[in-house]
Parts: structure tokens; sequence; C-alpha cells
């Protein structure tokens, strides 16, 4: 199957999304990335997941696998376009800066309820878990082709890797 064929798939399906739920494409393609990403169902979601709105530090969503021992925590940030924009690439590692390393002083002042009350129980669950029991799936979703990906943001992609 082309690229191409693979991205008309994802609009089709998305374009469903959005008439099933009444939702714009964005909210319907963020929602079927997330169902993606995370391996449920996209009707098992959770719509507290879902920070994405004002002030939301380009994250979209931040949601929570738990286990007996374990927890699995994906952080996404979704754009339904073609391409790779590095600024929100940029922006997303500021929000994960919120998220992991901001002192909670100030992430208690942050205006997105949503944020941050996912950004108070992700530190928790770090806390009864402990960093090493917690695996953080981060991903920066695009309807694009990587093969079209610009040098400016394989580096700033890299430089997020080396930060998480």
């Amino acid at each position: 199957m082309t690229l191409v064929a693979r991205q008309q798939m994802v609009q089709q399906r998305v374009q469903q999304i959005a008439n099933e739920q009444g939702l714009p494409l964005d909210k319907a393609f963020m929602l079927f990335s997330y169902s993606y990403v995370a391996g449920r169902s996209l009707y098992n979601l959770d719509s507290t997941e879902m920070v994405d709105g004002g002030q939301d530090k380009q994250i979209d969503v931040i949601g929570f696998d738990e286990g007996t021992n374990s927890a699995v925590v994906y952080i996404l940030q979704t754009k339904y376009t073609q391409s790779f924009a590095t600024n929100g690439l940029v922006g997303m590692r500021n929000g994960l800066h919120w998220v992991i390393d901001k002192d909670l002083s100030d992430v208690r002042h942050l205006s997105n309820e949503k944020l941050r009350d996912k950004i108070v129980a992700f530190r928790e669950l770090i806390d009864e878990l402990g960093p090493m029991s917690v695996h953080i799936v981060v991903a920066y979703v695009t309807n694009g082709q990587t093969s079209a990906i610009a040098p400016e943001f394989r580096e700033e992609e890299k430089n997020l890797a080396r930060r998480i």
C-alpha cells in the first residue's frame, strides 16, 4: 500500500469519526491518533485525557494505562496537516518541560484545568510507582509523509528524544 493510499484511508476514517461524533476534523484526528498510538478502541477513550484547548502547552492528550506495579503514559501532540511543523515540536518540548520538570507551584497556576490536573496526576503516578515503573510514550502525529520531514524538524526531534 502506498503512503498516499494510507493517508487517504486515514482521512476517510477521520471524516467518519467527525461525522459520527459531530466533531471538527482536527478533534476527530486527535481521537483517531490517540486510539492508534495507545492501541485502544476509539470508543474506550476517556475525555479527561484530552487536554487540548487554550494554554495547552502544545500537548493535546495525556493518558494513562495503569497496571498493578507499572504504567504507560501517552503524551500526544496532533496536527491534522500533511506537514511536520518544527515550531509545533519545539512547543511540545516546552509542554513536556511543564509535564516533567516544572515546579508544581507553577503548574497549579495553569489556566487549562485539564492539563493542570493531568500533570498533577502524572507526578502522583511517578511518586506512587517510581520513575522506573512508568514508561512514557511521546508522539507528534500528523497525516504527513515522513519522507518529507525537513532536516530542522529531525534536529529538534533528536534534541527532544535526548531530553526525555
